[in-house]
């Protein structure tokens, strides 16, 4: 049986949040690691560094670092 239009389009928009899933669990792992390349620095430079830097841009850390400010 063929797949309706409509079908098509939800299936797209699950495999996207598949993709979206996988991305974040991979973020969520190498969160921890961003973390510890950031503990020895200072606050200002901690804060430059995630400002210049895209490796330090993800929902994964930003996951964790929330998690901190809140305990």
């Amino acid at each position: 049986m063929r797949k309706s239009s409509y079908e098509l389009v939800f299936d797209r928009v699950f495999e996207r949040v598949r993709q979206r899933e996988r991305k974040l669990d991979r973020e969520r792992r190498a969160a921890a690691a961003l973390l510890a390349r950031l503990a020895p620095h200072p606050r200002e430079r901690q804060l430059i560094l995630v400002r210049n830097s895209d490796r330090f841009c993800t929902a994964g850390l930003c996951e964790v670092l929330r998690r901190q400010s809140w305990e």
